[in-house]
């Protein structure tokens, strides 16, 4: 699936032209990819869930952010579906409704995998515990934070408040 993923989103690097003025039929084979992306992209996290089930789960703080990067991925990717159909997109294109999926794919990919492997690989690499109180205070301020402040971008983007605002 990652393989698959990777090759899968060579191919859909328009979908965030869709309306640049291409043609109907590059802008449809656009559309197709972008949609068909999501497959290997549910398999990969249906996998990293999969393989938790059953597992002796023990709630580190790097465990903690590595758990919560499944569901605001997720819903990242979820968020992106109406972008990469040509009718929803010439709604929310400009809006901050691309905002709010830019940053549930991006932010918690990179910074909730980043501090995983921080928390994780640290102590190892340097002999020296981290805190984990501490560790713990971090990823709920993060986690909790993270969705106060990106959740209302989907909502501002429904309501059709344009990104180019300075005041929205």
């Amino acid at each position: 699936a990652v393989v698959a993923l990777g090759a899968w989103s060579m191919l859909v690097w328009a979908h965030h032209m869709l309306l640049t003025g291409m043609s109907t039929t590059l802008s449809s084979f656009f559309q197709i990819t972008t949609m068909a992306v999501s497959v290997p992209s549910v398999i990969l996290l249906t996998s990293l869930v999969v393989t938790l089930w059953g597992g002796a789960i023990r709630y580190t703080t790097a465990m903690c952010f590595a758990l919560a990067f499944l569901p605001m991925f997720g819903l990242g990717g979820v968020t992106g579906l109406p972008l990469g159909l040509g009718p929803s997109n010439l709604i929310l294109h400009d809006t901050y409704y691309v905002i709010g999926h830019v940053h549930y794919v991006v932010a918690p990919g990179t910074i909730f995998g980043l501090f995983a492997g921080v928390y994780y690989w640290f102590p190892k690499a340097t002999g020296r515990a981290m805190n984990e109180a501490l560790g713990r205070l971090h990823f709920w301020g993060s986690l909790v934070f993270m969705n106060v402040i990106f959740m209302p971008f989907f909502l501002m983007g429904l309501a059709g408040v344009s990104r180019r605002l300075y005041d929205g």
